[in-house]
């Protein structure tokens, strides 16, 4: 099987990397506690974004903060702000915790409709730049005048998918008191097992989530693996992220072409992944029927049944879609040509 769906990354890590962490645990005490936040990860967070330490809270992926800020900021605002398509969480959250849920609509471009931003006063704004599924970025002005405009609502950042696009707000956390950028270990670094993410934000907002915080949140697995794994950042993490940014790139100028006229059209990403888009139904049940046979599992989009993500998976993976995508069109040239 070939999983393309879930915006993994396609390798393991190496095994010298695996040793290291396997070493430092045959080490650590395991009859013990472990440390409620380690001061030493937090220190190589920090830098690694260049903010202080006192800005970053640890959590159990960044779903796992997302669900604990969302819950929390449901006390104090009503309405949220998500964009629309974006990922799923930011649809369940708003009906579990009771919110009015306002939906910031992406344009037929699958671009951020900035001409449409539904402003009000005492909001939860949800941005995510690479937004997934479209890959999108945000204009880093209308971010910012937005936020220093409306010091009456939260604004919380989603970058999962930052590192893949060079781009991040976390400076914003340090100007602004109502300012929260989310990051997680499970994309760029390559380690959704370890079910780490965090935050960065304001004393302000951290201390509403601190009243209630369990005290051993992580066991010794997870921190010396993320500890191992920044220490190693420029070695290994950065080489294998600009190995993805050249695949996605490569892989998206290869199907731009082919669909340029096409009923079928694929959008420019800033993530590990790529969306493509039907027009025709009848090829869009021919892709899911050749994925299907050919064991590859695609990403659907929640609400928006014709668009499809496609995580950036090993050359011989992305080969393998490139060469459906190209029988889709051959065919449909053939039926518009009835050949």
């Amino acid at each position: 099987m070939i999983f393309l769906d879930k915006n993994e990354f396609p390798t393991d890590l190496p095994k010298s990397i695996k040793e290291e962490v396997i070493n430092e645990l045959l080490i650590s005490d395991w009859n013990r506690y472990p440390v409620a936040e380690s001061q030493e990860l937090i220190a190589l967070i920090a830098q690694l974004n260049s903010v202080p330490t006192n800005s970053l809270m640890l959590g159990n992926g960044s779903s796992g903060l997302i669900m604990r800020f969302l819950g929390k900021l449901s006390k104090h605002y009503n309405r949220i702000v998500t964009p629309n398509p974006s990922f799923e969480l930011f649809d369940i959250c708003p009906k579990l915790f009771g919110l009015n849920h306002i939906t910031w609509d992406f344009n037929n471009e699958l671009d951020y409709d900035y001409t449409g931003f539904p402003r009000a006063k005492n909001s939860i704004y949800v941005f995510c730049t690479p937004n997934n599924p479209t890959g999108t970025l945000i204009d880093p002005i209308f971010v910012e005048t937005e936020i220093a405009n409306d010091p009456s609502s939260v604004f919380l950042i989603d970058e999962a998918y930052a590192e893949f696009a060079n781009d991040s707000y976390a400076h914003l956390t340090q100007k602004y008191n109502n300012v929260i950028v989310l990051k997680t270990f499970s994309k760029a670094l390559g380690v959704a097992s370890i079910r780490l993410g965090y935050a960065m934000c304001s004393d302000t907002i951290k201390n509403l989530l601190k009243k209630d915080d369990l005290p051993f949140k992580f066991t010794p697995f997870t921190i010396i693996s993320a500890k191992v794994l920044l220490n190693n950042f420029e070695k290994v993490i950065q080489p294998r992220i600009e190995k993805i940014i050249e695949a996605r790139e490569k892989m998206f100028h290869t199907l731009n072409e082919m669909l340029l006229e096409g009923d079928v059209r694929v959008s420019k990403s800033y993530g590990n992944f790529i969306p493509i888009r039907f027009y025709n139904e009848n090829l869009k049940n021919e892709f899911i029927k050749r994925c299907t046979d050919s064991k590859i599992l695609i990403g659907k989009v929640r609400n928006f049944p014709n668009i499809f993500r496609i995580t950036i998976g090993l050359e011989e993976e992305n080969t393998k879609i490139i060469q459906i995508v190209e029988d889709l069109v051959l065919k449909s040239i053939c039926i518009g040509n009835e050949v």
